[in-house]
């Protein structure tokens, strides 16, 4: 999948304008922050973010920035693009490194920084339906993370699960079929699914 499809299907989850009092990005317009817009130059108002403005951002900053080119799996790509526009580049590469070291024998150091050493790793797994799953899980258990360290984040679990089992097809479905499950039975059940998919 390449930048120009995998930014429709982004921008699908992140609509137009948004300032939910507990979104802890602030208000955003095509789910671009004002922060990030600012930091690439927009001096405008939000309400007013150019489309075209923000595809440019999104590519720059986010596409650009984790090398999606550069990963050979176009599946990948975009679960990866959409981790980083939803968690944050750093998040994505850091979920990235980490399915690989759970699935390799050879370590890539966990920095969150998509380069040519864990590229080279990434292209060279051989089961990537595998990676895919471990990146879907591990994705998972970090928004888990999120709403059992602040509990105001609830509101969007089952939002953010549905986001996931759409661009990745598996992963989401665990939570939303289970309902009203804790947050620390979903972990359990999140790390069992993850040895099953593995065996």
């Amino acid at each position: 999948m390449k930048f120009n499809e995998a930014i429709e299907i982004v921008l699908k989850h992140e609509g137009g304008f948004s300032d939910h009092p507990n979104d802890t990005g602030g208000a955003t317009r095509y789910g671009i922050t004002e922060r990030v817009a600012r930091g690439a130059g927009y001096e405008g108002d939000m309400k007013e973010l150019p489309l075209d403005t923000a595809k440019d951002i999104y590519r720059q900053n986010y596409w650009d920035r984790m090398r999606l080119d550069e990963i050979e799996d176009g599946r990948l790509r975009l679960l990866l693009m959409d981790t980083g526009v939803n968690m944050g580049v750093g998040t994505a590469g850091r979920i990235l490194q980490r399915a690989h070291n759970l699935l390799s024998e050879g370590q890539i150091t966990v920095d969150g920084a998509i380069g040519p050493i864990t590229l080279e790793h990434i292209n060279q797994i051989n089961r990537r339906d595998n990676l895919l799953y471990t990146v879907e899980i591990l994705r998972g258990y970090r928004y888990l993370e999120i709403v059992k360290n602040n509990g105001s984040q609830r509101v969007f679990i089952h939002g953010w699960f549905n986001r996931l089992r759409s661009v990745a097809g598996r992963g989401g479905e665990l939570i939303i079929k289970e309902g009203e499950i804790s947050v620390d039975d979903a972990i359990y059940k999140l790390a069992d699914l993850l040895v099953e998919k593995l065996k």
